[in-house]
């Protein structure tokens, strides 16, 4: 990678397009969109030229790209220059062969921004815990539907049930009041109890680690934490969205 240009970082996700420009290693601009249908990649490419042509060379920059879609994935192949990402690209150790590269790379880019250990709490489609040890080991996580996805099973999964549409942005009371506030709260004080297990199992283990927090639900479940256990708020607990960037980003500057 040449310091010097702009490239982009692309994470293609369960339900959007994740981008990131830089400079070098400075971080410009991000946005995301929804995964579109498409069969290739200049459509969604030429919706974002403003962004994305190289002002000065006016030509495609280099694409760093990691994606779990495989049908998204195949549309950006004959990109021009495109670095595709795999999990066996990211240096974590101890990985199983089926471990998501945008969880591997979430983690490496947490552990070389705020340091290692680190555990890392992805509120997306799905929330996924993640941690690696001092020596960059992966120790192991899990794997949840996100609060959204959950709301959705209930919504489509019962018959009594009309459109669930939660703000995932307020703080819900423990007790609902009628049927809409029992499931939020069923759901976010269920999850959180959950997180509050595993961190404490984690912590006790590594108790130096730093937490992140990452995703389109990240704030929201860093703030429902804090609020459920103040103890808390004495950690290392950070809040970024960018940590998947931030990783991408640091294989780049290896890549000669």
């Amino acid at each position: 990678m040449n310091l010097n240009n702009r490239w982009l970082a692309l994470s293609i996700g369960n339900t959007h397009h994740y981008w990131a420009i830089f400079r070098g290693r400075k971080l410009i601009k991000t946005w995301k969109e929804i995964n579109q249908l498409s069969k290739t990649f200049q459509p969604l490419y030429s919706q974002n030229t403003d962004y994305l042509l190289d002002p000065h060379s006016h030509q495609w920059p280099e694409l760093w790209l990691a994606s779990v879609v495989p049908q998204e994935t195949k549309k950006w192949l004959d990109y021009p220059h495109l670095h595709l990402l795999n999990l066996a690209d990211v240096p974590l150790q101890n990985c199983y062969p089926t471990l998501g590269v945008d969880r591997a790379l979430g983690a490496w880019g947490a552990g070389v921004t705020y340091g290692w250990p680190v555990l890392l709490i992805d509120g997306g489609t799905a929330l996924t815990i993640t941690g690696v040890d001092a020596t960059q080991q992966f120790q192991g996580g899990l794997i949840l539907p996100g609060l959204g996805l959950m709301a959705k099973s209930l919504e489509t999964q019962t018959a009594a049930l009309s459109s669930l549409n939660f703000n995932w942005e307020t703080i819900p009371p423990l007790w609902g009041n009628d049927t809409p506030s029992a499931i939020q709260a069923g759901i976010f004080w269920t999850v959180l109890s959950g997180l509050d297990r595993f961190i404490q199992d984690w912590l006790q283990e590594y108790p130096t680690s730093q937490v992140t927090f990452t995703g389109g639900d990240g704030e929201f479940l860093k703030a429902g934490l804090l609020q459920f256990q103040p103890k808390y708020l004495s950690l290392p607990c950070h809040l970024d969205p960018h940590v998947i960037f931030w990783g991408i980003a640091a294989l780049g500057q290896q890549d000669p």
